[in-house]
């Protein structure tokens, strides 16, 4: 017999794991961008890579003081 607290906990569970309909959209929204230009992966790849080697600014050096 299924009790009302394993009921609960596979709820939890679920609800613990659930796509919103926000996330759902925003998902597609980014795969929308992805698909008009496909270089914007190699920017993204590029600009990771330039963090790796420490070519960046801070934020205080580009806009000073927080």
């Amino acid at each position: 017999m299924i009790e009302l607290r394993d009921v609960k906990e596979r709820l939890k569970h679920i609800e613990e794991n659930m796509v919103t309909k926000d996330d759902v959209e925003a998902l597609i929204e980014s795969l929308e961008i992805l698909s008009e230009n496909p270089k914007i992966l190699e920017e993204i790849d590029k600009a990771i890579e330039e963090y790796k080697r420490g070519e960046y600014y801070r934020y205080d050096e580009v806009f000073g003081e927080e």
